[in-house]
């Protein structure tokens, strides 16, 4: 049995980083799910017409901001919000997000969001 090349891959920066960042992208979402802010903004999404759409709307507009990183976390924050309420509009918005570049939590939380959605229609 030849387990050297499992040892090297399993050891492999690579490897390492990816549960690093899987650790602490989970992290990130069960502190949303927490987090009051984020609630009572989900809150108000299932609870008034159009509000979806307005959020959608904010992600797009702190895209378009010169210093879009500094609003990595709200734009997933958002996200995360919209991908509960309105999966549709969470794939339009994911895929905008991931056009934009430049972010890191936001685009973490856009791929799963697609994925999910892909998932869900196969």
């Amino acid at each position: 049995m030849k387990l050297a090349k499992d040892f090297e891959s399993i050891e492999s920066l690579e490897f390492m980083v990816q549960f690093s960042v899987l650790s602490s992208f989970n992290s990130l979402r069960q502190a949303f799910a927490i987090d009051a802010t984020v609630e009572a903004l989900r809150s108000k999404l299932r609870g008034q017409p159009g509000a979806c759409q307005s959020v959608a709307g904010r992600i797009s507009q702190v895209l378009g901001k010169s210093d879009v990183e500094l609003y990595d976390e709200s734009i997933a924050a958002y996200l995360y919000c919209l991908s509960h309420e309105d999966r549709a509009l969470a794939q339009k918005a994911s895929e905008e997000i991931l056009e934009s570049g430049g972010l890191w939590w936001s685009v973490q939380l856009a791929r799963r969001v697609i994925e999910m959605t892909e998932t869900e229609a196969a």
